[in-house]
């Protein structure tokens, strides 16, 4: 079974699934997406160092790791959405929001 990070696949505009198995620290990924008007830029970053790469203290750890791996592989996506345009009746044009998104490997990324 492969788990791939389906979230942050359709955030970046992947043409692909990302697959799990081959994130590390610093891995990147940026791309355009839409929605009711408005284009965004979104840009996403893995970072170690927030949390353990393991089950302890997971609840259902057993359910939620996939072939004997951990519940928590220990990357965080950091994920960074700025808008390009907006539809003309809205008053902001840009706005940068960086967001903390802690992974779990389900239900957001797909095993």
């Amino acid at each position: 079974m492969t788990c791939s990070d389906w979230l942050i696949g359709n955030a970046t505009a992947q043409s692909s699934l990302i697959p799990t198995v081959n994130l590390t620290n610093a891995t990147t990924f940026s791309g355009q997406t839409s929605y009711g008007g408005y284009v965004y830029q979104n840009s996403v970053e893995y970072v170690t160092g927030f949390l353990t790469n393991g089950s302890d203290g997971i609840n259902h750890y057993l359910s939620v790791g996939a072939n004997g791996t951990n519940a928590v592989d220990g990357l965080v996506a950091l994920l960074t959405v700025k808008i390009l345009s907006s539809p003309p009746s809205s008053t902001r044009s840009s706005l940068c929001v960086p967001c903390v998104l802690i992974r779990p490997r389900t239900p957001l990324s797909r095993c």
